[in-house]
């Protein structure tokens, strides 16, 4: 999560300065990232009661295809080079993630 959160720190950088290489670049790196993390539970589950560990990991993968939508939205942004939707985007990506971080990351992690 370390590395997303680096990489999303980096992509923001490159909006503000319409640096479209570093930005392709780093949507991909997240597009693998998000992938990898799909192939993960969180650790947060141990602390979820039994009959509530599934509602929570569907909510996990509803946040993490939500977020690859977002990114596929990003990739559209960068083929028009519209930095003012790419912005916007990155925008409600931030949101989204701060929530979900909220909502599936534990303390500790």
């Amino acid at each position: 999560m370390d590395e997303m959160k680096r990489t999303f720190k980096e992509m923001r950088s490159a909006i503000d300065d319409e640096d479209w290489e570093t930005i392709v670049s780093m949507r991909m790196k997240i597009q693998e990232l998000t992938i990898a993390s799909g192939k993960e539970k969180p650790l947060k589950l141990e602390k979820i009661p039994a009959e509530e560990q599934a509602q929570f990991l569907a909510d996990y993968q509803e946040g993490l295809n939500l977020l690859e939508t977002k990114l596929g939205e990003l990739e559209d942004a960068e083929t028009t080079k519209d930095i003012v939707l790419a912005k916007s985007i990155v925008e409600e990506i931030v949101k989204h993630n701060k929530s979900s971080h909220e909502k599936f990351k534990m303390k500790c992690d």
